[in-house]
């Protein structure tokens, strides 16, 4: 699991437990306590790779292209998708789509 996503389950689990510590967890929505996660995850992983993730610099990810359906000019056609993205992610599109590194 890439840093940026332990991070994210940390800092969730210690909010939602102050949160139900002070009582205010049935004032909060559904997405408070995530959009709040993120707007902290933003201030020390500035970099949000192609598969979503993110982290604090381009290096921590792998160069990907692989064959897919693309649009050009509104239609659909077999090209290739390039992208930055995590290890984790980039051993999953090896195996599943079978990417390249470029």
């Amino acid at each position: 699991m890439i840093e940026s996503e332990r991070v994210k389950e940390r800092i969730t689990e210690d909010i939602v437990c102050w949160c139900e510590r002070t009582g205010i967890k049935s004032c909060l929505r559904d997405y408070d306590i995530p959009d709040l996660v993120s707007t902290i995850l933003d201030e020390f992983y500035h970099v949000r790779l192609s598969c979503g993730h993110l982290v604090k610099e381009t290096s921590k990810g792998l160069n990907l292209a692989f064959k897919d359906m693309v649009y050009d000019g509104g239609e659909s056609v077999e090209g290739e998708v390039h992208g930055i993205y995590c290890i984790d992610c980039a051993k999953k599109y090896k195996k599943e789509l079978g990417a390249w590194e470029v």
